[in-house]
């Protein structure tokens, strides 16, 4: 694709480079991309959970990794490898926060490192620009300076590498997408008039577990009590124990708290640039409820003192996600997309194979999606999405050689020379 997509101008080269290796290893084998993105999924279930453990001392962790790994995000995620890219620039967002919490006494290896990881996040895509965002933020918010102008000049004393980092990278995209690039619906003044609404559509991902979600648009309103419920669990848990640890408790919660909502609302910002809605848009916006999700379990569970009940009210939404994923969020429509896909793709080959240069040929059963019984996401309707023009032009490029194989305009007919032209129909 040289590092373009057709509904748009975009700088994605992490993501083609990772296509490449997977050519490299597997060719055409579905496995070995399919296998590259369960891997980039349990690396950011890894990362969350080493991020949670930067905020708290607890053995528990691990149940951030696991809540994030069974989100039913990642059935609209994992079906289209080109999805990756969200995936990508989300694990790099990761490593970067993970980094600069870390290597406490090598300051330069911790900015360098994470300097290194907000490049490659924006090279991933550009929701990764969130990336040098959260790094500022967490400085901000867990520096221990009083007043806002110190914890300011610290953060930005911590982030000047990573900042430097964007700012070069920024240009290079600039460089070679002849200026800001992005969708061709995408306006920054139209996205600053959306940013509430993109706010409010997200609001469910960070407040309401995903299988009250899956009921529809309604469940805004149900996240909310869900949201009132678990805080009034968390003051009468405080009210068990002494004021001192009650506030030992509440402070690092109140950081994520602060850092979780400052991070989704850039997100949601970012996001609103695009001028469009996706399913799997809303990746990103998992890895901060997850880790709030978190803070309120562990705030609850070490204040309760263990107390079952406690662990209960907190690990059912954990459960309950699952159970969700693996009966009702798995459509048998993947199944029959790929069986689907195969059949176009194999009378594809053999129509190409048959005709001679200069020659179009037409072949039947192109479908770029089909409808998905699984639960909307917040009322949309899901699909499954199967073949684009540009992928079966980028198939052919591979299979017979670039430039053997054009995909021609049925009004036009015109073939390059030297290829078979193609028309795609249903």
């Amino acid at each position: 694709m040289d590092g373009r997509y057709p509904l748009g101008h975009y700088w994605r080269p992490l993501v083609h480079y990772s296509f490449a290796l997977d050519h490299a290893i597997w060719g055409l084998t579905p496995f070995g991309y399919h296998l590259t993105d369960v891997l980039i999924l349990c690396a950011n279930a890894v990362l969350l959970t080493l991020l949670a453990s930067r905020f708290f001392v607890s053995r528990w962790c691990v149940i951030a990794g696991v809540y994030f790994a069974f989100h039913d995000v990642h059935v609209d995620v994992l079906q289209a490898p080109a999805r990756r890219a969200d995936a990508l620039a989300l694990m790099f967002t990761l490593l970067a926060l993970v980094t600069t919490l870390s290597f406490e006494k090598r300051p330069a290896i911790r900015r360098i490192a994470t300097a290194m990881c907000c490049v490659l996040a924006l090279m991933s895509k550009e929701t990764g620009a969130v990336a040098v965002v959260a790094v500022v933020l967490v400085h901000f918010i867990v520096g221990r300076e009083h007043g806002v102008v110190a914890r300011t000049t610290r953060a930005l004393r911590e982030a000047w590498p990573a900042l430097a980092g964007f700012a070069l990278t920024f240009a290079g995209r600039a460089a070679v997408l002849g200026g800001l690039g992005g969708a061709r619906e995408s306006s920054l003044s139209s996205a600053l008039l959306e940013a509430p609404d993109t706010l409010a559509r997200y609001a469910p991902t960070l407040l309401a577990p995903p299988l009250l979600r899956s009921f529809g648009a309604w469940s805004v309103s149900l996240s909310i009590v869900v949201g009132a419920a678990l805080a009034l669990a968390c003051v009468a848990a405080l009210r068990r124990v002494r004021a001192r640890s009650a506030r030992e408790l509440a402070q690092p919660f109140a950081s994520v708290l602060l850092f979780c909502v400052a991070w989704f609302v850039v997100l949601a910002l970012t996001t609103a640039l695009s001028g469009a809605e996706r399913g799997w848009y809303e990746l990103p916006f998992t890895a901060p409820a997850t880790l709030l999700y978190f803070a309120l379990f562990a705030l609850a569970f070490e204040a309760a003192g263990r107390r079952s009940f406690v662990v209960a009210l907190f690990v059912t939404p954990l459960v309950l996600a699952g159970v969700q994923f693996r009966t009702r969020a798995i459509p048998m429509e993947l199944a029959e997309a790929s069986d689907a896909e195969r059949r176009f793709l194999d009378a594809f080959e053999n129509a190409v194979r048959g005709a001679q240069r200069g020659e179009v040929v037409r072949v039947a059963g192109f479908v770029p999606e089909i409808a998905c019984s699984a639960p909307a996401l917040e009322g949309r309707a899901r699909s499954v999405t199967m073949l684009a023009p540009y992928s079966v032009q980028a198939y052919a490029d591979l299979v017979f050689g670039v430039g053997r194989v054009a995909l021609v305009d049925p009004r036009h007919s015109v073939v390059p020379p030297g290829a078979v032209g193609v028309v795609l129909t249903r």
